[in-house]
């Protein structure tokens, strides 16, 4: 049996410090471009983290294989596109089409056949559209939403130009403000995402209050009702990898992006999710190579980054 130390480091640590010379700068910059974008009282939505992130612009897009920007999250995308559609995805009879998503060696669950055809699936902080586009291409119908209009504006733009993910629906509005909108789906996910919310319990709420109500998806034997989120661990080794390697040493993402203290613990997501009427149904860590810029899904190392796949509670009466 193998054994691991983690250590759990205090919630104020590290020193704010660290962040706040390269968040301000960001955040001057920004205010200067566009108006600051406001939503109801009800909504998680950080305005400094909106800032931070309208700041990608055109960048979403620039360099897919590059190690910096948005790159990682294009190395990121085959791993959990290959996660979302092996718990979300419905079981075929026969081998679907190529889908040209990536391939590893992993744990990441039963290798019977799926396909996200026909399934419907809001994408929450969807960015630039890199996860929105992937779904879209196995047959998911695909609704991206995201609070920085600059994402929505970007997203659509590159959606346009591929027949495959033109009927993406993309919407500028934070998810609590889009319950109001009575659209229901399949499936949510929300990728990289809730470490930068302002109030994660109530963010888990509103995404399941987005999922189809059991009667809304065929009864017993649907394959709805499924809430992926993918975000990172709070540990030291997360804090030296994530944040220090990551932001200061390699400079893989810029400085400020992530704030420790706001990492999340499966036990506290998976809190979360049963006030919210969901249980976990998996548990998976992505680990990033960077010899080759991959990453593969490793169920036992959760130390950093992972994927947690949730499911409406039938004993709830959800």
């Amino acid at each position: 049996m193998r054994h691991r130390l983690v250590f759990t480091l205090p919630r104020y640590w590290p020193p704010q410090s660290l962040q706040a010379s390269s968040l301000a700068a960001t955040s001057s910059t920004l205010s200067r471009r566009r108006p600051r974008h406001f939503f109801s009282s009800r909504s998680s939505v950080h305005d400094a983290e909106v800032e931070k992130f309208n700041a990608y612009g055109q960048g979403w897009w620039d360099d897919p294989s590059g190690r910096t920007g948005a790159g990682p999250l294009h190395a990121l995308n085959p791993v959990r596109v290959k996660y979302i559609l092996n718990k979300c995805g419905r079981s075929l009879n026969a081998a679907p089409p190529s889908t040209n998503i990536g391939t590893s060696n992993d744990s990441s669950g039963p290798s019977t056949k799926k396909t996200l055809q026909g399934v419907r699936i809001l994408d929450v902080g969807c960015g630039g559209g890199l996860l929105s586009e992937a779904l879209a291409r196995l047959g998911a119908s695909v609704t991206g939403i995201d609070p920085a209009v600059g994402n929505i504006d970007v997203a659509r733009s590159h959606a346009a130009v591929d027949p495959r993910t033109r009927g993406i629906k993309y919407e500028h509005a934070a998810v609590e403000d889009f319950l109001a909108s009575g659209e229901r789906f399949d499936a949510v996910v929300s990728s990289e995402v809730i470490e930068h919310v302002a109030a994660p319990d109530a963010f888990v709420k509103s995404l399941a209050g987005m999922l189809a109500a059991e009667e809304e998806a065929g009864g017993k034997s649907r394959d709805g009702g499924h809430l992926v989120l993918t975000t990172i661990n709070r540990t030291a080794k997360a804090y030296l990898l994530a944040i220090l390697g990551a932001e200061y040493i390699v400079r893989m993402v810029p400085k400020g992006t992530h704030e420790w203290s706001k990492f999340l613990q499966p036990q506290e997501v998976a809190r979360m999710g049963r006030a919210a009427g969901l249980r976990v149904e998996d548990v998976c860590g992505m680990i990033y190579n960077p010899f080759n810029n991959t990453w593969k899904l490793e169920k036992d190392d959760i130390d950093v980054n992972y994927a947690i796949h949730l499911v409406q509670d039938e004993r709830k009466g959800t």
